[in-house]
């Protein structure tokens, strides 16, 4: 199956696809995060660089000299080395997140390997790099991205649907909870500065 199938099939046939990947180790999940991770940069590069002209615009405006001076080569060079950071920091922490969705998944009773928990990770995060970059489409890409994980855990590490979607809701539950926490607690400290 070539790179372009993979992503139709994860896309329309998750459920076929996780089970084809049973047995396959982290190599051809890495290559396919590498390839899908320079597609989503090859997309939001420019769409960088055109807010980065409309804002530097905005600010040459305020500040009273040339847009030209703000947005020359400066700006593509921090375009160029910021998406080789994002590229390479999205590369390692493919690792660290499959890392902690396998124990995760271990806490939850799954019988997967790590491998199982990196496949998911990478392969759950294709909607979400192939069209997150797209205003309006980006919320509804990262809620499959999130499905795809759901299915992943139930074909790959032999969870129930209900414990799936538990180990997905559970996180965004206390990460809320902590938000507003945060929250609450800088509100009162600022008034009672």
């Amino acid at each position: 199956m070539n790179i372009f199938q993979k992503i139709g099939t994860i896309i329309t046939r998750p459920g076929e696809f996780f089970d084809d990947t049973i047995g396959e180790g982290i190599g051809p999940a890495f290559g396919f995060y590498a390839f899908i991770w320079l597609i989503f940069l090859i997309f939001v590069i420019p769409v960088v660089l055109v807010l980065a002209f409309f804002v530097g615009s905005s600010i040459a405006a305020i500040l009273g000299v040339e847009a030209g001076v703000m947005l020359g080569g400066a700006t593509l060079l921090f375009a160029a080395l910021m998406g080789i950071g994002m590229y390479l920091s999205a590369l390692i922490f493919s690792f660290v997140w499959a890392a902690i969705l396998h124990l995760w998944c271990l806490i939850w009773g799954g019988i997967g390997d790590y491998a199982d928990s990196y496949k998911i990770c990478v392969y759950a995060s294709t909607p979400a790099l192939l069209f997150g970059w797209i205003p309006g489409i980006n919320g509804l890409a990262q809620i499959w991205s999130l499905i795809l994980v759901g299915v992943g855990l139930v074909r790959l590490h032999n969870v129930s649907t209900l414990r799936a979607v538990l180990m997905i809701i559970i996180p965004f539950i206390i990460f809320i909870g902590l938000f507003i926490l945060l929250w609450v607690w800088g509100l009162a400290t600022a008034t009672s500065a």
